[in-house]
């Protein structure tokens, strides 16, 4: 974990302003995880301020490793799936309905039909959604930084994807098998 603070010096010219606060700063997090003694996953996750804006920024990336030999091996999303191409609409519906209850939850209320399509355009079918993930020991996380979906004000959202329910995708001997 680190924190930057910029020197107030830096916007001496908005010094006069009385609702000026010097809030340009940015926090760096790293949450590594052994999904079993062969999987490494890690996330880093930054979020600051800068001053004058109206919102700060947050910025998410995930990293997952196969142990052999001691040596890292770096792992796609993809590396997980015999056909990757052939499951994507399933699993796509899967992590729609996973992030629609997240965001019905939130919102204390049942989705309405604006609320589906908010969140199929939100959650595309192309694969793209699927760039920032994590291993853990029972299946993958997938995570969407604050922003990324819906409104900032939204805040994050993730959804779990068990081995279970992804298994007539997955390959035989695929890392999720170590």
């Amino acid at each position: 974990h680190t924190k930057i603070n910029q020197e107030e010096g830096r916007f001496a010219g908005w010094a006069g302003d009385p609702d000026w606060k010097p809030t340009n700063s940015s926090e760096m997090f790293i949450s590594p995880s052994l999904a079993s003694q062969y999987i490494l996953s890690f996330s880093a996750h930054e979020d600051g301020m800068f001053a004058g804006a109206a919102h700060g920024f947050m910025r998410l990336e995930t990293h997952n490793f196969m142990i052999i030999d001691d040596q890292l091996i770096r792992m796609g999303f993809d590396d997980f799936f015999s056909e990757l191409y052939l499951a994507l609409p399933s699993i796509t519906e899967l992590v729609r309905d996973r992030v629609g209850r997240e965001y019905a939850d939130r919102f204390e209320r049942e989705l309405d039909a604006d609320d589906l399509i908010i969140i199929r355009e939100a959650l595309p079918s192309d694969g793209s959604i699927f760039k920032n993930f994590l291993i853990t020991p029972t299946g993958i996380t997938l995570l969407y930084p604050q922003g990324e979906l819906f409104a900032h004000a939204a805040g994050a959202f993730g959804a779990d994807l068990s081995f279970d329910e992804l298994r007539q995708w997955l390959k035989p001997s695929g890392p999720h098998t170590y």
